[in-house]
């Protein structure tokens, strides 16, 4: 816990995305609901972690915490819990191991706490830590419970809580649903009613938050799906798992994990329905992401909740090579730590050179740190870095650190960005950035040119191919549409524009009218394949 907390403070920062989630925060405390604009606007789903949400309007609510400091320290607190759910699986595995029976836990935890994959995550303002924490409740108190009767209760509900979290949880929540079904199987029938209710309120919940999402927002998913996925981008999503499989050693974890298999002492596979069931779960949960979603724009940070498993393997690995010789398999799993964690910690080193935001693709070359018969491996690892980067995905963690802090700097305070629009009817401040400027800009409209927080321009095609293939950023709004509203301000990473008054006032009747016209005829058929809505 304390080496934790140390990474805590070493990697501690706020995305600016975070501050969109702060935004819609801050307008329900206003007394306006969980909205981006405010009426004449039409609410719109920019976020897609409800749960998150709640607990930090709570918490923020009770103690009067700026939203950055109680969502960092919430994800510090969701961090140990995960130690906490690590350990108790770690004891449950070595708990037959003759020799070394703590040693084995203690050094699973030593990797997941020197782990830059889990340290990354204690903080940034969003939901990653929360989630994880929730994924290893789900699986070690879930489909890994010692009482195998209570699994199908225990997995739909933390899986229902993950589903309240994010999306991502839906899936899980399937297949603890079917679990349970097969569960149930030699119950008479007359009996499922009572289990039927105990197991299946959490997804009652689940049900009543979609239904309300539906009901407010307009949408069955939130508006940040319309916005991010444009079209199957496998290629993308191989190179990001790729890069994160070198990066953190899956190579040679999945060596390790195999040699012990099939050469170990007394190989044991698990033949359990419910593991294989979560493997493929967490298995499928990877490949939507790559296949589908092209990977994602933050560091590896859908792939987070491996780093607990893979801890988990590299010790298991090690013991069950050499069960009877403690020095022995201490030996490998150091072997093991510096194959796995080696890298992220040398590109760690190098990314800590960035210490201010410019435009342009940023660059951690970890070439000319390497030993001389290690450089031409380097090389060919930062061509595919900045691959990556090319395309925004796997924007590393200083990246993000410096453009937050840099907007921090540029952007006017939240007091100053008041007095701006101040007097001025249905203000409209148009961002490139919807984080901190929108935080900052709270009394005002904020039009996301992005399309994460616009019902619009989630829903137009990028006007070029190339466009297409930069995640998270693709979309754009439709012509016309930004103007439309009049903006009186607009606002860049790297520049305050002046306030531009109106001629005519913006009224709310005008207002609706924009909206219900880009809505009625938007520029696409989302059916029409891309390839032939571009040029």
């Amino acid at each position: 816990a304390v080496a934790t907390l140390g990474g805590w403070f070493l990697f501690y920062f706020t995305t600016d995305d975070a501050y969109i989630l702060f935004r819609y925060l801050g307008q329900r405390q206003a007394g306006h609901g969980y909205v981006w604009n405010t009426a004449p606007f039409l609410p719109v789903e920019g976020y897609s972690c409800f749960g998150w949400l709640v607990l930090l309007d709570g918490v923020t609510s009770l103690t009067g915490l700026h939203p950055a400091t109680a969502a960092n320290v919430c994800s510090l607190l969701a961090s140990w819990v995960t130690l906490l759910f690590t350990l108790q699986w770690s004891l449950r595995i070595f708990r037959t191991q003759r020799h070394g029976t703590l040693l084995a836990p203690a050094l699973v935890l030593l990797g997941l706490c020197t782990d830059r994959l889990f340290l990354t995550w204690t903080s940034s303002g969003l939901e990653t830590a929360f989630f994880n924490a929730l994924l290893m409740g789900w699986l070690v108190w879930g489909i890994l419970h010692p009482e195998a009767e209570k699994r199908g209760q225990r997995a739909v509900l933390w899986a229902s809580a993950m589903a309240l979290v994010r999306p991502d949880g839906y899936l899980f929540m399937g297949t603890s649903g079917l679990l349970w079904l097969w569960q149930m199987r030699g119950i008479p029938f007359s009996k499922w009613g009572g289990a039927a209710l105990r197991t299946g309120w959490p997804a009652a919940v689940v049900i009543l938050h979609v239904l309300w999402r539906k009901s407010f927002y307009g949408e069955w998913l939130p508006n940040t799906y319309f916005a991010k996925v444009v079209e199957p981008m496998p290629d993308l999503g191989a190179l990001y798992l790729t890069s994160f499989a070198i990066e953190h050693g899956v190579v040679w974890v999945a060596v390790a994990v195999g040699l012990a298999v099939w050469g170990g002492s007394s190989p044991r596979i698990a033949k359990s329905l419910w593991t294989w069931a979560a493997a493929g779960s967490l298995v499928f949960h990877t490949l939507y992401y790559a296949l589908v979603a092209g990977g994602d724009h933050f560091e590896y940070r859908i792939l987070s909740h491996l780093a607990p498993l893979l801890s988990v393997a590299l010790v298991w690995s090690a013991v069950r090579l050499a069960p009877r010789k403690v020095a022995a398999w201490s030996g490998v799993w150091v072997v093991l730590w510096l194959v796995t964690h080696g890298l992220p910690w040398v590109h760690f080193g190098v990314s800590q050179s960035q210490t201010t935001w410019s435009r342009g693709t940023p660059e951690y070359p970890i070439e000319g740190v390497l030993p001389g018969f290690l450089q031409p491996l380097g090389a060919e690892f930062d061509g595919l870095q900045q691959d990556l980067f090319r395309h925004a995905l796997g924007m590393r963690h200083q990246h993000h650190k410096v453009f937050t802090e840099h907007q921090r700097r540029t952007i006017p305070t939240r007091e100053e960005a008041s007095n701006l629009v101040a007097g001025v009817e249905n203000p409209v401040v148009v961002v490139t950035s919807a984080g901190v400027s929108a935080w900052r800009f709270l009394d005002a409209h904020v039009l996301d040119v992005f399309g994460l927080n616009d019902y619009v321009v989630a829903r137009t095609p990028p006007r070029t191919r190339e466009a297409a293939r930069v995640v998270a950023h693709s979309r754009q709004p439709p012509r016309g549409y930004i103007e439309a509203f009049r903006p009186n301000l607009i606002v860049t990473p790297s520049k305050v524009g002046p306030m531009r008054p109106r001629e005519t006032p913006l009224d709310d009747d005008t207002i609706r009218s924009i909206e219900t016209y880009f809505r009625e005829n938007l520029p696409t058929d989302r059916n029409t394949p891309l390839s032939e809505r571009l040029p």
